[in-house]
């Protein structure tokens, strides 16, 4: 049921995509969010979708996999539309809205599916360096980034062994009454919950024993230095923003 969920889930293909500077890839994934919340130009969004498109191409990863993320937000696409035609906003409007959805599922799942975890939280620690000055500890929140994301594929092979082991006693989680699913969502969750206390348990004996400062800075042992394309796509979502700004 949740074998396809692909959060957290780096695919390794040495691509050019995947040699980028995390640091970069994160910079642009902000630009990219700022162009798409304000813009509604057409011309614009076609042009964002046609870099999509060519950084997909670049990725080496199988287009199925970005088209499976977008399958998982057909009903919220289906809801936006419905709402917006109750609401009788123009068509041109509530295309743009889709579009935008479309576009940030597509780029978040390309920066995901590309980066490790690892390299996505080295890369928001770089980010977030500037507010030491403001005595943030930084290296702490980058810490505790770095767990929640590592725990995330446990938890769903959790779920998934929980949901296998009710189907093979015949209970049907889509099949079942309303009241009987919140009743296995109980079931589901307080497992899950102990689980996650437990694995966080035993994590925490480990770094003791390891005599691991979680306030020393920490090095990453694999660094990809600013490639060509990190430039291209740097100016290129600058170059865009500007236009939108002067628009």
């Amino acid at each position: 049921m949740l074998n396809n969920i692909k959060i957290s889930r780096y695919v390794k293909k040495n691509s050019i995509v995947d040699k980028m500077n995390t640091t970069s890839k994160l910079i642009s994934l902000l630009l990219f969010l700022t162009i798409s919340s304000i813009s509604y130009n057409i011309y614009i969004h076609t042009l964002l979708l046609f870099i999509i498109v060519i950084l997909i191409l670049l990725s080496k990863i199988s287009i199925i996999e970005y088209l499976k993320s977008i399958r998982y937000i057909v009903y919220l696409i289906i809801g936006i539309f419905v709402i917006n035609v109750i609401l009788k906003e123009e068509i041109i409007f509530i295309f743009l809205n889709i579009i935008k959805i479309i576009e940030l599922v597509l780029y978040t799942s390309l920066i995901t599916l590309t980066t490790s975890e690892s390299e996505l939280v080295y890369g928001l620690n770089n980010i977030l360096k500037p507010l030491n000055i403001f005595k943030i500890r930084t290296n702490k929140i980058a810490f505790i980034l770095s767990l929640s994301i590592r725990f995330i594929p446990l938890v769903i092979d959790q779920l998934n062994r929980i949901i296998k082991s009710l189907s093979s006693k015949g209970i049907e989680f889509k099949k079942t009454k309303l009241r009987n699913k919140i009743l296995i969502l109980k079931s589901i969750i307080i497992p899950i919950i102990n689980l996650s206390l437990k694995k966080a348990d035993e994590l925490a004996e480990s770094m003791e024993i390891r005599l691991y400062d979680v306030n020393k800075e920490r090095t990453n042992y694999k660094y990809n230095k600013w490639t060509f394309l990190d430039s291209i796509i740097q100016i290129l979502f600058i170059f865009i923003l500007l236009i939108e700004v002067i628009i």
